[in-house]
């Protein structure tokens, strides 16, 4: 006689149970590969436009003569460009309050720092060029000096103080903070905070 006999119900509770935990198991995978997936794109997105802005910043300033620390994060600039018969004046300003580290031209005029980098009126400043809209709410862009200390030791980066003109080809390191955000495991995002670096030789005129 054939066995004419179907599942139990505790067969087709155990088959249930075992799917739903293969599931399970599948779903938490997939969805920790999509977040791996976001952040590695928001990682890669942000990496290359913190690299796009620091590029920026060292093109802009190949070419320059003096820098003047005009504020805690406003940073003038004396450019070669049009020399000798004249220079460029640049201002290179970092806003905590929006988020934007910006390049202005502040004029064109024959050489005379002191009057043309101290004492121009923000107000006055044009061709102005966005480098960066992810800039750090709360700290500070950061000047200093490289300065040797002879005896064969490693130079010491030295703040550069209010109202202080640097020239005569001397090393000078400005450190942008920036602020970017990756993908959570909740769901939300995370803070990420990064500075970086561009050291600038100041040519001699």
């Amino acid at each position: 006689m054939n066995d004419q006999r179907g599942l139990t119900l505790l067969e087709v509770t155990a088959t249930l149970t075992i799917l739903s935990i293969v599931m399970i198991v599948l779903y938490l995978f997939l969805a920790s590969a999509h977040l791996e997936f976001a952040r590695s794109n928001e990682n890669y997105d942000a990496q290359r436009q913190i690299n796009d802005t620091m590029t920026a910043i060292s093109k802009n300033l190949t070419d320059c003569a003096e820098v003047y620390k005009y504020s805690e994060n406003e940073l003038r600039i004396v450019t070669g460009e049009g020399a000798p018969s004249s220079f460029l004046y640049k201002a290179l300003v970092y806003d905590k309050t929006a988020g934007t580290l910006t390049l202005y031209e502040i004029g064109q005029a024959a050489y005379n720092a002191k009057t043309a980098i101290q004492y121009a009126n923000p107000a006055n400043y044009s061709k102005k060029t966005v480098l960066a809209r992810n800039v750090h709410p709360s700290s500070d862009m950061t000047v200093t000096e490289s300065v040797a200390n002879g005896g064969g030791t490693a130079a010491t980066d030295k703040p550069i103080p209010l109202g202080t003109i640097v020239s005569n080809g001397r090393l000078i390191r400005i450190s942008i903070p920036f602020r970017y955000e990756l993908s959570g495991a909740s769901g939300g995002k995370r803070a990420i905070d990064e500075r970086k670096d561009v050291t600038i030789k100041l040519f001699k005129l």
